[in-house]
């Protein structure tokens, strides 16, 4: 039935699928570790990260940083002017900004997209 490389994809992923649904865990492990062995080892499943996802990586730790400098700038105002003052909530609200914007490009980039290419190349 689970003849070609797709098809044991498919199978390994919906008999993985069904064991969570059902949470039978200890009456077939080595079934279900053979399964994800096998999807490890399936070249079809994931792909390389692409120029966007590098791109993103790269924005986010730029994010990140900016977040910091943001922060370092609120204790030097914060100090001259006081925490009521407008700059203040500005170097607040942006230091939030740019740490939430860095987590999510940071989780965008380390994602394993799968490939959804239909290249036979690999069943031949």
């Amino acid at each position: 039935m689970c003849s070609t490389k797709r098809f044991k994809y498919l199978c390994a992923t919906q008999y993985i699928t069904a064991i969570h649904i059902r949470g039978a865990y200890s009456r077939s492990l080595s079934d279900m570790i053979n399964a994800h062995t096998f999807l490890l080892g399936t070249n079809i499943l994931m792909k390389k990260k692409s120029f966007l996802q590098k791109t993103s990586l790269v924005t986010g730790v730029i994010s990140e940083l900016l977040c910091v400098l943001c922060i370092v700038m609120l204790v030097i105002k914060a100090q001259e002017l006081g925490m009521e003052d407008v700059i203040s909530a500005s170097y607040m609200a942006s230091a939030f900004f740019f740490f939430t914007t860095g987590l999510v490009l940071i989780i965008i980039s380390k994602a394993n997209v799968p490939s959804f290419s239909f290249d036979d190349s690999d069943d031949k």
